[in-house]
């Protein structure tokens, strides 16, 4: 049984990676470099902290509001039962609860794209062009209206990310890209698989499934021992329970009700 402490270290060891770190113990602080979106900037803890946060809470909201950003924890509820409850009484507010899944060698089941869906994977070689076509898919995949295209900033995030050991997968049907997913760099044996998406009039035609088949099969050609990810809700965790994902626990996060 692979231990809740590992995947939360996994997780605060990839953030590490590819934000900039604020220790304020019993936290660690990541706050994008460029980004404000809340998602990529967020506290983790360090241990399973339960009791006496006060001070701690409220220098990581100092923390946050120097950068002009909304404080936000994300965590492992069985890592740390404690912190929900203390973040409730400090007025932080649940903000999401997605089901946590793994995948461990042996259980992931082979599964092949439907006919006409193309799934290539993107690693340390990985075109400029394959890296914007996924960027660009991942922005317009979690929100229709974001057309950006894909900045030279992100290009060379994503390929420092490829070259540390991330590797991503498009989607595409007739040459088109229409899916994208990417596992985190490997951190003791583990990575996460996200930023799965589908562009929306591809939704239900196996883009998802076929994403999460290729990047278990990926993972575990390079020895890797467990692949993970979350999800919403029971239906998006039995579309990845197809390939062999089995829920594992619960992923909270909560964060701070004041407005920037």
């Amino acid at each position: 049984m692979l231990a809740i402490g590992r995947l939360q270290a996994a997780l605060r060891g990839v953030a590490r990676l590819r934000y900039e770190a604020l220790s304020i113990p019993p936290f660690t602080l990541f706050f994008h470099p460029s980004d404000p979106l809340p998602y990529f900037n967020y506290a983790i803890p360090d241990e399973p902290v339960s009791a006496g946060l006060a001070p701690a809470l409220r220098a990581a909201r100092e923390a946050f509001k120097k950068r002009g950003l909304r404080a936000r924890f994300e965590f492992i509820e069985a890592f740390a039962p404690g912190l929900a409850p203390a973040l409730s009484a400090a007025r932080f507010i649940e903000e999401d609860r997605q089901r946590l899944l793994v995948c461990a060698r042996g259980r992931e089941l082979a599964i092949a794209p439907p006919e006409g869906i193309a799934v290539s994977s993107l690693a340390e070689r990985a075109t400029p062009g394959d890296v914007r076509d996924l960027v660009a898919t991942q922005r317009c995949g979690f929100d229709p209206a974001d057309s950006r295209p894909a900045t030279e900033t992100d290009v060379e995030r994503l390929l420092e990310e490829l070259g540390r050991g991330a590797v991503a997968f498009l989607v595409r049907v007739e040459g088109e890209p229409v899916g994208a997913a990417i596992t985190t760099e490997p951190l003791n044996g583990l990575t996460e698989l996200c930023g799965l998406c589908t562009l929306e009039p591809f939704r239900r035609r196996g883009v998802a499934t076929s994403l999460a088949a290729a990047a278990a099969r990926k993972v575990f050609e390079r020895g890797l021992e467990s692949v993970f990810l979350t999800v919403a809700d029971e239906t998006a965790g039995r579309v990845y329970s197809r390939v062999g994902f089995l829920p594992y626990a619960v992923m909270l996060s909560y964060g701070d009700p004041q407005p920037r």
